[in-house]
């Protein structure tokens, strides 16, 4: 717990460094990942010797000019991406388990829903996960309702519109279950005239989930029916329109944090209730876009299974590197 609290203050410094230092940091970062690929994976060593790119080029050839990957690339050559050796036969067993997260060895394998097409699978290391549970303390820190020592340990209610939720949620539980922490997930399913009672004895300082499933348990307040006083409300998975973000902060008198992530990279960016639009955070994720807008990412921080170029299907408008903001991340 104290090594990912260190480094998600860590973390939180580089909200305070100037844009120039960050775009060095993600350059220098992104350098580095493409050379670990090339020469610990077969999938890209393969891939840039096909396009005339060799080893010695890789510090002084254009980003832009690297090929682009996609999902289907990923699904017909994941055993060629990953970098270490693993038994085949422990990754076929785990990519038939069921379960969104399923541990490898000192790996963990997270699957895709299919929401957006076919499943897919990808494989995360435990560091990777230790960061990205570090970027929760990052993105807690600000606003107007701080967590601090008295809020321990962390008391978390998740309102699911998918059960236990996506790749995200799931992390966030295992994390919690480490930390010691509490939680309790509501499942959007179940008839909501249950929700009372189940939460009567449960007050929360973290509040998360779909924004269209929080805005219930939003309603549910104001009406008098519940009483529960978080300080954080992350929401993920769906647009927050500024007037939900509103009517969330102000129903709870809480903080409200846009979370944006996907199975591929868990951690991308956010946006809060204390300012403007969405931030992508240029030390976690070299970020891109196509001609189209749709974002293209190479997370910095998952050594096992490196992702060059990968083209998201999301398309992002206002993309904005120049943007003077508070924080010193894409816009």
């Amino acid at each position: 717990m104290i090594k990912v609290m260190m480094e998600g203050f860590k973390l939180y410094n580089h909200n305070k460094w100037p844009r120039e230092k960050i775009m060095e940091y993600s350059s220098k970062r992104m350098r580095e990942m493409i050379k670990h690929a090339y020469t610990s994976s077969n999938f890209y060593k393969t891939l840039y010797k096909r396009a005339g790119i060799e080893y010695k080029d890789l510090d002084a050839v254009p980003i832009e000019e690297l090929p682009v990957i996609d999902k289907e690339m990923i699904r017909n050559n994941f055993f060629d991406i990953v970098t270490d050796s693993i038994s085949s036969k422990e990754i076929e067993m785990a990519m038939k388990n069921s379960e969104l997260m399923v541990r490898i060895g000192k790996y963990i394998l997270v699957h895709t829903s299919g929401s957006t097409g076919k499943p897919c699978n990808f494989l995360y290391d435990i560091d990777a996960l230790d960061m990205i549970e570090a970027n929760m303390v990052r993105i807690s820190i600000g606003g107007k309702k701080e967590i601090g020592w008295s809020d321990f340990p962390i008391k978390v209610l998740y309102v699911a519109s998918v059960g236990s939720g996506y790749a995200s949620t799931v992390l966030a539980m295992n994390g919690i279950k480490k930390y010691r922490a509490k939680s309790m997930v509501l499942n959007a399913a179940d008839p909501i005239d249950t929700w009372k009672d189940k939460i009567k004895n449960f007050n929360p300082n973290y509040l998360a989930g779909y924004p269209s499933c929080i805005k219930i348990l939003a309603d549910m307040q104001q009406r008098g029916e519940i009483n529960i006083k978080p300080k954080k409300i992350i929401t993920g998975g769906e647009p927050l329109s500024k007037e939900i973000s509103n009517y969330l902060s102000s129903v709870f008198d809480a903080d409200v944090i846009d979370y944006y992530g996907c199975t591929e990279s868990i951690f991308l960016g956010m946006g809060t209730s204390w300012y403007e639009g969405m931030y992508l955070m240029d030390d976690m994720n070299y970020v891109e876009v196509d001609e189209f807008g749709r974002l293209i990412i190479t997370p910095l921080y998952n050594k096992i299974f490196p992702l060059i170029r990968y083209r998201l299907n999301d398309v992002v408008k206002g993309f904005d590197r120049e943007y003077k903001g508070p924080l010193p991340y894409t816009y």
